[in-house]
């Protein structure tokens, strides 16, 4: 809600206005992974040369989204299209999962992945609780505040966000976060 607050909650854009809005963010935040998941994953169908797989795979996806947007939409308005496309999203990433453990990399250490997604999916979980824990006290203390006030608390729910994702990918043992590590220390040399 800061967020929107930020840099929409001027002029007509009221109080009512930002609360439907960022409860439409919410759902679509929650799929934003998946999303990334996606194209991540379509890379990976694309480099491996399964184009054929991964248009079928699409074309039902973008078939379900259409259908759950019609019928949530109708049920839940702004909040059943933004639910559609995180349901959609968390499907797809699913059935793409599937088909490249099963028929696209039968020798691929899939243990090592999935071990992976789980640690990113478990520090991701702990930012987004964290988060939720910690933003009502925060944005109440701050409402009603100028401009720089909302900044600060944009500014600073991001960088703890950021710095719990962090610990947790740490005390996760994250490999992908060593090898980042290693990584900006090199460049820093």
């Amino acid at each position: 809600m800061p967020l929107i607050q930020l840099l929409f909650e001027h002029g007509a854009f009221d109080a009512e206005a930002t609360r439907v809005t960022s409860q439409a963010l919410t759902l679509y935040a929650i799929g934003v992974p998946m999303i990334g998941v996606i194209l991540f994953m379509n890379s990976v169908y694309f480099s491996l040369g399964r184009l054929g797989i991964l248009v079928k795979l699409n074309l039902v996806s973008w078939g379900v989204n259409l259908l759950l947007n019609v019928i949530l939409g109708r049920m839940l308005a702004h909040q059943g299209i933004a639910l559609s496309t995180t349901i959609t999203a968390l499907l797809t990433v699913v059935l793409l999962l599937y088909f490249l453990i099963h028929d696209s990399l039968p020798t691929f250490k899939t243990r090592l992945l999935l071990t992976s997604s789980a640690k990113i999916l478990m520090a991701s979980l702990a930012m987004g609780a964290f988060l939720i824990w910690i933003t009502p006290p925060v944005h109440s203390s701050l409402h009603g505040v100028g401009l720089s006030h909302q900044v600060f608390e944009l500014t600073a729910l991001i960088v703890v966000g950021l710095a719990v994702y962090l610990l947790a990918a740490f005390l996760l043992r994250l490999d992908e976060l060593r090898l980042m590590t290693r990584a900006v220390r090199k460049l820093l040399r």
